[in-house]
């Protein structure tokens, strides 16, 4: 009996380590676009898993306290940062890539069940969803890890609104659960990428509304607004931080731009079906793959036989599928709304429609074995080769071995480190471009060189300072000629600080250069301790979350109860 319980989760770590294994085996990590960004997140809390919480980054982003926690949610990289402490971190980095993978796998699996499937069309959807060419492309040509971990909620959250709108589709003990399912599936995903669980949102809001108004039951509506007042629990330590960080600091925020794609881009990438490394234009690597592009076709052609679900799911498909390309009016839309420029890539639609034509897919094909072998076999053959290409690629890339500095730093997502050099990911100089200027003040942009640098100025001159940096502390220690205003290269964000200088309790304000400041040193020896301290609101922001998770396992526990009545 446990051996057939364990069949079906062996069997995604066996494909998962399949793909995976071609560049593991090289030895090397290759650049995506987002990489080093990420490993910096990862390195700030296996290098301090036990010296608490990091509200900012001393240990990595050039240790100059950047606020990207309050961005970037932190909560779920607590649940694999400990794979990063395997002593050799390229086993680490593709070891985590396979969890990841088996875990967006066994989700989907789970999520097939939900909807009645067969066990032969659930591992025919987790093979369809998980190891999609668009999937590749996020885990390998960027590393987006935000968007990897929300993917793999995705399934979860589809089925939960599918036991509302349709309960029928969805298995009793999924219809029993729904409403911890639905929480806890979109806080899993606000607390991996905030775009992604905007696009959920505006996605599953309409939707729900739309059959409320339809079946005029307004019963639902007051559980829907119970439901996102638990979810708003829940979720409290991201939006409370993030509020607070935002709010009066004037954030510039990331760069804005619009990639569209056109749609003989998508097509072309799909269907020659390669991967690039991450230097080169998204646009001339991301697609859905052949596979997909099949399927597609496959239930274009029998749609008039599917059901009012599966035609639902390919309705999605399209019209996704339009989003992410040219053919709508994003340039009229850009034209006059600009803010519309946060999303930057109009192919991260993309992942709709492969989830989409996954589930119709598998909901309306009956499959055997036979059939889930031959579609494995071409899912594998061609990950295998774009996998491959990417390899050949990432081996043409700069090999880096010195500890990066401001004039020789590694050209933008065209480096490849091994287990020797994996620590220059985090350490050493790291330029504006791929992240660590995203969330500062015009200000802190503006000085962004002179601050990453840890240049300490005295009246507005530079003083040869030394510092140590821990987790939420750092430490300066310089001489001062003449007494005067000293500027630190600390960033300045909404967090409380303690600075201390010489033993002493020092008042702070905030520079020209957006960082911390101190009014009326005097001449001689210096040493400056700052600390960041947890603030009122991130306090509030844990009793929040906590009490939402209260709320979901009471009524996780009282649903048992009746359950077993």
């Amino acid at each position: 009996m446990l051996k057939r319980k364990l069949t079906i989760p062996l069997l995604f770590m066996l494909l998962a380590l399949t793909l995976t294994i071609i560049p593991w085996h090289s030895g090397y990590i290759y650049s995506g676009s987002d990489l080093r960004f990420h490993i910096n997140r990862i390195a700030e809390l296996v290098h301090g898993l036990n010296k608490g919480f990091p509200l900012v980054n001393f240990l990595t982003f050039n240790g100059v306290g950047y606020d990207v926690n309050s961005f970037y949610p932190l909560p779920l990289l607590y649940l694999f940062s400990p794979i990063f402490l395997i002593k050799n971190p390229v086993n680490a980095f593709y070891l985590f890539l396979s969890i990841l993978l088996f875990l967006t796998q066994f989700s989907t699996y789970l999520a097939g069940r939900g909807l009645k499937m067969s066990k032969k069309n659930a591992v025919l959807l987790a093979m369809l969803y998980a190891f999609s060419e668009y999937m590749m492309f996020v885990y390998l040509f960027a590393f987006e890890l935000g968007e990897a971990l929300a993917f793999i909620a995705f399934p979860l959250v589809l089925i939960a609104v599918i036991s509302y709108v349709a309960p029928s589709y969805v298995s009793n003990r999924v219809t029993r659960y729904r409403d911890e399912l639905f929480v806890l599936s979109l806080t899993w995903v606000t607390y991996s990428h905030v775009l992604s669980m905007i696009l959920c949102l505006l996605i599953i809001i309409p939707v729900l509304l739309f059959f409320v108004v339809k079946d005029q039951d307004w019963k639902l509506l007051k559980r829907y607004v119970i439901l996102g007042f638990c979810y708003t629990l829940t979720t409290s330590f991201f939006w409370i931080n993030l509020f607070q960080a935002y709010l009066h600091q004037g954030i510039v925020g990331p760069d804005k731009f619009l990639n569209v794609l056109t749609v003989q881009q998508l097509l072309t990438n799909s269907l020659e079906n390669k991967l690039t490394t991450g230097n080169i234009d998204p646009s001339n690597s991301v697609g859905i793959g052949i596979v997909l592009l099949v399927v597609a076709l496959f239930l274009i052609a029998n749609y008039n036989s599917l059901d009012k679900v599966q035609k639902a799911f390919v309705i999605f498909a399209g019209v996704f599928f339009i989003l992410s390309t040219g053919l709508f009016c994003w340039s009229f839309i850009d034209s006059h709304f600009k803010s519309i420029e946060t999303i930057q890539f109009t192919f991260r639609f993309l992942i709709i429609v492969v989830l989409m034509l996954s589930f119709a897919v598998c909901l309306y094909h009956k499959v055997n074995w036979k059939t889930i072998l031959l579609v494995g076999t071409c899912i594998a053959v061609f990950n295998i080769s774009s996998i491959q290409n990417f390899v050949n690629m990432g081996q043409g890339q700069e090999t880096l071995s010195t500890l990066p500095k401001l004039h020789h730093e590694p050209r933008y997502a065209d480096f490849k480190v091994n287990g020797d050099t994996f620590k220059y990911l985090y350490q050493g100089f790291y330029g504006a471009n791929g992240g660590p200027a995203d969330y500062l003040t015009y200000s802190q942009k503006k000085e962004f060189n002179s601050i990453a640098t840890h240049q300490v100025l005295v009246n507005g001159r530079k003083v040869k300072a030394k510092y140590e940096a821990q987790t939420n502390k750092i430490k300066y220690q310089f001489q001062l000629s003449k007494k005067g205003t000293v500027d630190l290269p600390v960033l300045k964000t909404a967090h409380r600080y303690q600075i201390t200088d010489n033993g002493r309790v020092a008042g702070y304000m905030e520079s020209k250069r957006g960082t911390l400041s101190v009014k009326g040193r005097q001449m001689g020896k210096h040493v400056i301790r700052i600390q960041v301290m947890p603030s009122i609101l991130f306090k509030l922001s844990i009793v929040l979350t906590l009490m939402g998770l209260g709320m979901i396992l009471v009524k996780f526990r009282k649903d048992r109860l009746n359950t077993a009545v």
